[in-house]
C-alpha cells in the first residue's frame, strides 16, 4: 500500500478563516499586506486584516455569484506580484475553489497548458505591471492562451483586474464576450460578505506545477489542513515570526516557497507580509534594502546581497535592519 500522510481525518478547517477572520478580533486595524509597487513614485499600499477581510469577502461573492463556482472547482490564476494575487486565492481558499497559479513569467501556451491539465474554466489575470521599469503587456499572454482553450477544449471565460492597458475584447466563437471585467463586478458586491465553506482537512487548497524544464510540467496537490499547519508552524516556531513583525519572503508568489511564505504562513499567524511588484534591481541594486528599511523590515528569506554583475555595492546604511534567513 502506498504510503499516506492524513492530517486530521474528518476535521473541518478553512484556511481564508483562519488567515483572514480570526484575526479580526485583535488585528483588525493591523496591516497585513505591505504592497511595494515597483516605481518608487508610486504609493506603497497598506493593506489591513480588516479591508483584507472585506475585499476577499467581495471577490469571493464574484467567484460565487457571477461565476458560479463552487467547493472542489478549480481556477487558473495567471497573476504578476499585487496584493489582489493574496486576495484571490483567500477568496477561493473561501469557497473551496482549488486555485492554480501559473508564474507570470510563463508564456499564454503554458498557461493554457496547465489551464487544460488542471480542469480549470476560469482564467483570472491582470492587464499589465511593471517590471524592470516598462510596463509590461500581461493580457496579451491571457489572450493567447484563450484561443488556444478555444481551439483545444471549446468555450472559456476569462476575468482581469485593472485597466492600464486599452482593452482588446475577446469573443467567442458564438459572438459571446470572453473578457470580464472584475473591477465592474465588484461594484455590484461592495459590502456583502460570504462565509467561508467549511471543508475536510484533506480537501485541496491549491495545485502547484512544476516549471515544465523536465518534460510536461507535473501538478502536486496541497491540501489544506497539513499544509496549513505546516506553514504556520514553521513561520511561527522555525522562523520565529510574531503578529508584530514586517516579514518580507523575496520569493515569487507564483512557486511554492511564494504561496507558503509570502501568503499562507505569515497570514496564518497574524504577521504582516511583504509584496514587491518588481525587480530586486531596480532602479539600483540597493533597492530591496531600501524597501526593507522603509517598512522596517526585521526578518527575510531568501535573501542574497543584489551586487556582483552591476558591479555596485549596497551601502551599508541600507543593510542596517534587516535579519536574513534560508530555510
Amino acid at each position: 500500500m502506498p504510503h499516506a500522510t492524513i492530517f486530521f481525518k474528518g476535521g473541518l478547517i478553512n484556511a481564508s478563516y483562519n488567515c483572514v477572520d480570526r484575526h479580526l478580533a485583535k488585528y483588525k486595524n493591523k496591516t497585513a499586506i505591505h504592497f511595494v509597487p515597483e516605481l518608487e513614485t508610486d504609493k506603497v499600499e497598506h493593506v489591513t486584516y480588516q479591508e483584507l477581510y472585506v475585499r476577499v469577502n467581495e471577490f469571493a461573492a464574484v467567484l460565487k455569484y457571477e461565476c458560479g463556482l463552487m467547493a472542489g472547482d478549480r481556477v487558473t490564476l495567471h497573476m504578476p506580484m499585487v496584493a489582489e494575487l493574496p486576495i484571490t486565492m483567500l477568496a477561493c481558499a473561501r469557497l473551496g475553489i482549488i486555485h492554480s497559479q501559473a508564474f507570470c513569467g510563463f508564456s499564454g501556451k503554458a498557461c493554457a497548458d496547465r489551464i487544460v491539465d488542471s480542469g480549470s474554466y476560469y482564467l483570472i489575470t491582470m492587464d499589465a505591471y511593471f517590471r524592470g521599469g516598462s510596463l509590461i503587456d500581461h493580457k496579451e499572454k491571457a489572450d493567447i492562451a484563450v484561443r488556444r482553450l478555444h481551439k483545444r477544449a471549446g468555450r472559456s471565460r476569462r476575468s482581469w483586474y485593472g485597466s492600464a492597458i486599452p482593452a482588446n475584447i475577446l469573443k467567442e466563437p458564438d459572438g459571446r464576450r470572453t473578457d470580464v471585467f472584475v473591477n465592474d463586478l465588484l461594484k455590484k458586491y461592495y459590502g456583502v460578505r460570504i462565509e467561508p465553506v467549511p471543508m475536510p482537512a484533506e480537501a485541496p487548497l491549491f495545485l502547484m506545477y512544476t516549471s515544465g524544464t523536465a518534460g510536461k510540467p507535473k501538478g502536486c496537490q496541497h491540501n489544506t489542513g497539513g499544509y496549513l499547519a505546516y506553514t504556520a508552524g514553521t513561520s511561527k516556531y522555525v522562523q520565529d515570526i510574531h503578529p508584530e513583525d514586517v516579514y518580507w519572503c523575496m520569493a515569487h508568489i507564483g512557486w511554492i516557497t511564494g504561496h507558503s511564505y509570502i501568503v499562507y504562513g505569515p497570514l496564518a499567524i497574524a504577521a504582516s507580509t511583504v509584496i514587491y511588484e518588481g525587480i530586486p534591481t531596480y532602479p539600483d541594486a540597493g533597492r530591496c534594502w531600501k524597501i526593507a528599511q522603509d517598512l522596517d523590515v526585521i526578518f527575510s528569506t531568501p535573501l542574497r546581497q543584489p551586487s556582483g554583475r552591476s558591479g555596485r555595492s549596497v551601502p551599508t546604511s541600507r543593510r542596517s535592519t534587516i535579519t536574513t534567513s534560508s530555510i
